[in-house]
């Protein structure tokens, strides 16, 4: 089967590091730590941003780079592991609660609405005790499978 570019549903393309790409708003990709390449995103329309980390580890590039942009309302971030497999989550490239914490406290100019992301179902329970014990410092919110929310 062809497929033309006006019938497409998705067009892949490939993007390069640091390089914002204009689609009907600016992405661009930022790597961040993990155990295999991985990237974190920078959404922007030219009003409001929003920053995607997916699957990292302790970084400062996509801080740095979230931080130039003074649009950003909203983060999304992951915590896979609980604070006492601190050590399962460094081998694996992940976050935990207490790390998430750290990082976030990274971001300079913005103050961004946080929505976690990606914790691991074995632990999802003691994750989510973590998070709301940091909730009181950092205002978040744990995504849900099917939730719906406003960047």
């Amino acid at each position: 089967m062809q497929v033309n570019e006006q019938d497409a549903l998705l067009m892949v393309n490939l993007l390069n590091l640091y390089v914002s790409y204009f689609i009907s708003f600016n992405v661009m990709a930022i790597p961040v730590k993990h155990t295999v390449p991985t990237v974190g995103l920078l959404i922007d329309d030219g009003e409001s941003a929003f920053a995607f980390t997916s699957d990292t580890y302790i970084t400062d590039l996509f801080w740095e780079k979230m931080s130039e942009n003074n649009r950003v309302k909203s983060l999304i971030i992951e915590a896979g592991f609980p604070n006492r497999l601190e050590e399962s989550a460094k081998i694996t490239g992940h976050l935990t609660p207490k790390l998430l914490f750290k990082e976030v406290s990274k971001i300079r100019k913005s103050n961004p609405k946080v929505f976690v992301s990606h914790l691991k179902p074995l632990y999802r329970g003691e994750i989510i005790k973590e998070l709301k014990r940091l909730s009181k410092e950092l205002p978040l919110k744990i995504l849900e499978d099917g939730m719906k929310i406003e960047i």
